[in-house]
């Protein structure tokens, strides 16, 4: 649905994504990724050797700068970041039910089993 309403989410994900990438002295080598001058000029052409967390840098500021651009771009990157969030949050949800339901278990059967007791202590 996402991609038929904003038909240039993928480009700008992949922009995002190819971000991570080390610079490879050719940043014209992929023609559908959307440029971003910000980035070109700081960053990728820095003479800091590249390492991963700067690779993550660089795609934590293509990311708020498409997110913060005027236009469908912004809205595009902004629908699919609460998508993210919403899909992380029911998995988070899944993984921590087994968790509670083996916590409410072992609670319910200690309060069973002190119920029982008393029981057995007041029929003596």
């Amino acid at each position: 649905m996402l991609m038929k309403r904003y038909p240039r989410l993928p480009t700008l994900l992949w922009g995002i994504a190819t971000a991570t990438d080390p610079p490879t002295g050719n940043d014209s080598s992929n023609p559908k990724q959307p440029k971003f001058p910000k980035l070109n000029n700081s960053i990728k052409n820095s003479k800091e050797p590249w390492t991963q967390e700067k690779g993550v840098q660089n795609a934590v500021q293509v990311l708020r700068e498409t997110r913060n651009s005027p236009g469908d771009d912004s809205d595009a990157i902004r629908e699919f970041c609460e998508l993210v969030r919403l899909f992380k949050a029911r998995k988070e949800e899944e993984a921590a039910a087994p968790v509670f339901r083996k916590k409410f278990v072992k609670e319910s059967a200690d309060a069973i089993g002190e119920l029982l007791r008393n029981e057995k202590s007041k029929a003596l």
